[in-house]
Formats: C-alpha cells, sequence, structure tokens
C-alpha cells in the first residue's frame, strides 16, 4: 500500500468519525429541542384549559416540528359568528396512532391566551367536510349571528330560560324555540331531553354574548376543549356534554356516519337517577321551576352515564373517556331505583 494511499484512507475515517459525532450531536439537539417544545405546548395547553389540564403526550401522541421546519399559518380572520379568530394551523392526521395529531404554532397558543377565558371562542367550521359529517346544527351560526345584533337580547334571548319555554317552546324566547325544534327528533328521554336543552342553551347564550358572567355558568365539562379552540369542526359536536367524546369526534368524526352516532349517543346517554325524578316543579302557584335536586344532576359531571351499546358499537370515539361513565344494561333498574 503505497503512502498517498494510505493517508486517503487515514483521511475518510477521520472524516468518518467526524460526521458520526456530527449526526449524534444533532440527534441530540434535536432531542432537546423537542423535549422543550413539548414542555411549552404542555404549559401553554394547561394555562389555555386550566379546568382541564391534558396528560403528558407520549412521543407517539405528539409531533413537534424541528427548527428548521415551518408551520403553515394562515392569517386571521372572522369566526362564524364575527368575532376575530386566532390564526389557525395545518393539522395532520396519523391513522397508525391511537389520537390523530396535529401541529399547533406557539403563535396559535399566544393568540388565543391573550384572550381572557371566557372570550376563547371555538373554531367552528364554515363548510361542510365530507358527506359524513353531520348537517343538523349548521343553522345555528345564522341563529346565533341575528341574536348576538338584536338589542333585545333581554327578551328575546334572557340569560336564564324557563323551564316552560324549554319543554314547549312557542314563546318569545327566540333561542328556546330554536333549540326546542333542533332536538325535537332526537330520540333522547325526557329527563335527557330537558337537560340537554337546558345546557345547549346555557351554551348558545354564552356565544351570543360572551362574557365572564355567561361562561361562568356552564358546567366544566361543557366548556370549550383545547382541540375545539385550535381544530375546526361543525357547531353541532359543542352540545354533548363529555369532552373526551367532543375531541374524538373532532378528530375521527369524518369516519362515520353521523346521524347515526348521534342517534345512538341520544338513546343511550343517561342522567343518573333522572328516570324516576321530578324535573320540573311548581310552589305556591308559582311558574315552573326546575327541580333543585335535578338541575344539580345534570350540572354535575359523575352524574351523566353512557350504555355500553355506544362503547360497544364506538370504541374510538370513547377512546380515554372514563370508564366509570359507562353504564350496563343491569345498571338501568339501578338507575330507576335511584
Amino acid at each position: 500500500m503505497t503512502e498517498d494511499h494510505q493517508s486517503l484512507l487515514q483521511a475518510a475515517t477521520r472524516k468518518r468519525e467526524r460526521d458520526k459525532q456530527s449526526q449524534r450531536r444533532k440527534r441530540l439537539r434535536e432531542r432537546e429541542y423537542i423535549s422543550s417544545l413539548e414542555q411549552k405546548i404542555r404549559h401553554l395547553e394547561n394555562r389555555l384549559n386550566p379546568g382541564h389540564p391534558p396528560p403528558p403526550p407520549s412521543p407517539s401522541q405528539c409531533q413537534c416540528q424541528s427548527p428548521s421546519e415551518s408551520s403553515s399559518i394562515s392569517p386571521a380572520s372572522p369566526d362564524i359568528f364575527g368575532f376575530p379568530s386566532p390564526p389557525s394551523t395545518e393539522v395532520s392526521h396519523s391513522p397508525t396512532q391511537p389520537y390523530s395529531t396535529f401541529i399547533l404554532s406557539s403563535t396559535l397558543l399566544d393568540g388565543l391566551l391573550d384572550r381572557p377565558v371566557w372570550l376563547r371562542l371555538p373554531l367552528y367550521s364554515t363548510s361542510q367536510k365530507g358527506h359524513h359529517y353531520l348537517i343538523r346544527g349548521e343553522t345555528f351560526a345564522p341563529v346565533i349571528a341575528q341574536l348576538r345584533a338584536t338589542r333585545d337580547l333581554a327578551v328575546l334571548c334572557p340569560d336564564i330560560p324557563k323551564p316552560i319555554d324549554l319543554l314547549f317552546g312557542g314563546s318569545s324566547n327566540t333561542l328556546a324555540n330554536f333549540i326546542v325544534s333542533e332536538l325535537s327528533d332526537l330520540p333522547l328521554l325526557p329527563p335527557e331531553k330537558f337537560a340537554s336543552s337546558w345546557l345547549i342553551y346555557l351554551y348558545c347564550r354564552w356565544l351570543i354574548r360572551p362574557s365572564q358572567a355567561t361562561f361562568e355558568r356552564l358546567p366544566a365539562n361543557f366548556r370549550p376543549t383545547t382541540t375545539q379552540l385550535v381544530q375546526e369542526h361543525p357547531i353541532s359536536y359543542d352540545g354533548i356534554f363529555w369532552p373526551q367524546l367532543r375531541d374524538n369526534l373532532i378528530r375521527h368524526g369524518d369516519k362515520y356516519d353521523m346521524e347515526s352516532v348521534l342517534g345512538l349517543l341520544s338513546c343511550t346517554c343517561r342522567v343518573r337517577g333522572g328516570f324516576n325524578q321530578e324535573i320540573i316543579v311548581r310552589k305556591n302557584d308559582g311558574d315552573l321551576q326546575v327541580h333543585p335536586g335535578f338541575h344539580r344532576r345534570f350540572h354535575t359531571t359523575d352524574e351523566w352515564g353512557l350504555l355500553e351499546k355506544f362503547w360497544i358499537e364506538y370504541p374510538e370515539l370513547v377512546e380515554g373517556m372514563d370508564p366509570g361513565i359507562m353504564l350496563r344494561e343491569e345498571s338501568l333498574i339501578s338507575l330507576v331505583d335511584a
């Protein structure tokens, strides 16, 4: 072997070793950068949704960008009700992971965090995304926009509805009439239909005129999740009581016939102990009132359950939900006696 040939081999060996060290340092920097991004995202999400802190994401559930990558950010635009929305971000889905991943920019989260919690409005779809999406609920937007512009809000949409308006409709309360009409053909049992109507009314009332007072009337489970704030979705999803189910629908809803999903959900959701309990009372010839015990029940997370049939039919949509929510068929007997 000539001296020149040996020098070339030694130079090549040194170059390979330098390349290996460079690659190791690069991988170390990327791991450190990804770890710092994960910590920042968890910190920002905890600030964004203090009542529902998300679990620490695993590497398979979090997709972060390296310093050389940039997210696709669109400029801020008004939402479907006319309020300015924070910039949206491109969402990537992964069918091989238990949860669809999406890339969030700090710009998006910072834009939301600049607002008070009660003014962080969900990001709604302005157009239907495929034929599997539920059309029901798309008429909420023009009704809410109309009420938002009215000066007679106290008459057409008071903060707290009268129970009789949500039972029968046909009153001067425009929002109550609309909700009664929208829920009229859903196969909900009377207690669950009234409870759902009441909660949806409070939610829409917050959307119409957002304030700290209207936001605080919402049960904690009914307040928007981080996913609702950063991913476009049909407004109809927001009327579902369980946050994890709403998030799962936003991630996976386009795979399903949503009329069937909503129909089975309506048949299988229950307010515990609501079957044989009074839901409306009248005292001293006064106006009808919600029974205090029932009012407490449907405002409380642990008092809602979902029959096992829905879990069996749509396992992907209940993934991540508390198993204690599941009600087995034999539980119906105890629900009646509760």
